[in-house]
């Protein structure tokens, strides 16, 4: 299967909407762009003074060197409005209702997130919510600290006070700018840095087999497939110093999710994150680690033969470095077809980058009953058959249950 790779169908064709995302920059010490940044998305080249920015953050950073130092570049410029930095994870609404209160109270107009997916999604609803009470929606600048790629996407969740994941979604409400530096990631937990990688991993694969989905990007997931794979075990060689590694694992986060409109969910395993997270409060990398592998297997088995969603995953198999390859040839000449058996040689190689991150773990480690698998199978289902295109290829309930959920618990 070494030369599986090939177009699917003929000539590409399609549209493509981009987010307002104006402008990324990536690199070492691309924080220091931040005043440009800032001068750049408020449209204003002919007055020197900056809007006054409230960071949003969580504890653990603002215990690390990242925090003071973003401050005292924005007091530089007179730009600092304040630091709340008790965002929790999955953005309680709590949270998000007194950042609002501190950015009324400070005087802030612009919002600057630091961190992972909470921080981010956190600033994306409270512009959401600022154009519901207030008519106008609040520009936001993302320093992402994680692999999430939350920054991407025009889509935010919260957690309700019922504990229920809740969703927002406008254009309008995708930050302005996008920061990655790699020296800022170095910061990160490393259990945590390595299981968003599983999480852009996820982004990745979900867009490959996603009804309608855009050859560009799919071209774009299938590099993710192959830098994420290459440059996670670096990070753990070298103990998370590699700051080359992590530069190279931000880009690819950028290229598994790519800046679009997304019109359909992007499959089985986010939705049953999406349950798994804000229920039983497993962070997002994690609800990758558990469900990704296993939805891939099922997708290569509900996926119709010669459709273009599995040739498309297929294609991954021509992505892996060659290690993860050999590890698996037994699966390149199972009882399934050639498409089919690469697709199983995908999440076979998931399992064991997994295994060498040390990222292994279990449902019933976060205490998620048994008896609540199926609740959540039918509620994964439900919110991804419902979208254009996912009915006739989405694992059932009982797939879901059989296949993901009960070998993982």
């Amino acid at each position: 299967m070494q030369g599986l790779q090939k177009p699917v169908g003929s000539a590409p064709t399609g549209s493509f909407t981009t987010t307002c995302l104006r402008s990324v920059h990536f690199g070492p010490d691309s924080i220091e762009k931040l005043p440009s940044i800032l001068k750049d998305i408020t449209r204003d080249s002919t007055n020197d003074t900056l809007p006054k920015v409230l960071i949003i953050t969580g504890k653990s950073l603002a215990a690390s060197p990242v925090i003071p130092h973003i401050e005292e570049l924005l007091r530089k410029h007179n730009a600092f409005a304040g630091t709340f930095t008790k965002m929790r994870q999955h953005s309680p609404i709590e949270d998000i209702e007194a950042a609002l209160g501190v950015m009324s109270e400070e005087g802030a107009s612009v919002l600057l997130a630091v961190g992972g997916g909470s921080s981010i999604d956190a600033c994306k609803t409270i512009s959401y919510f600022n154009r519901e009470r207030n008519g106008a929606f609040i520009q936001h600048i993302a320093v992402p600290t994680t692999l999430s790629a939350a920054e991407f996407t025009q889509i935010a969740g919260h957690t309700s006070k019922e504990g229920k994941k809740t969703v927002v979604s406008a254009e309008e409400i995708c930050p302005k700018a996008i920061i990655l530096d790699p020296k800022i990631a170095l910061h990160t937990p490393q259990k945590l840095w390595l299981s968003t990688g599983i999480r852009a991993l996820d982004h990745a694969c979900e867009t490959l087999y996603r009804p309608g989905g855009q050859y560009p990007l799919q071209q774009l997931a299938l590099s993710a497939i192959r830098d994420l794979f290459t440059y996670l075990p670096q990070c753990v060689d070298k103990e998370g110093q590699d700051v080359e590694a992590r530069g190279r694992l931000q880009v690819a986060a950028w290229m598994s999710l790519f800046p679009s409109r997304l019109e359909t969910a992007l499959g089985p395993s986010h939705a049953l994150g999406h349950g798994l997270g804000a229920t039983y409060s497993i962070p997002h990398g994690v609800c990758s680690v558990l469900t990704l592998p296993n939805t891939v297997r099922a997708m290569a088995r509900t996926l119709p033969a010669a459709s273009p969603e599995r040739a498309m995953l297929a294609n991954a198999f021509s992505y892996l470095p060659t290690s993860y390859v050999r590890d698996h040839m037994s699966l390149q000449s199972g009882e399934g077809d050639e498409e089919e058996n690469a697709c199983l040689v995908v999440a076979a190689a998931l399992d064991t980058l997994i295994d060498r991150l040390g990222l292994q773990t279990a449902l019933s480690e976060y205490k998620v009953p048994k008896e609540d698998l199926e609740k959540l199978a039918k509620e994964a289902y439900a919110t991804t058959s419902g979208k254009p295109g996912w009915k006739e290829i989405c694992p059932s309930p009982e797939q879901l249950l059989k296949r993901v959920l009960e070998p993982i618990f």
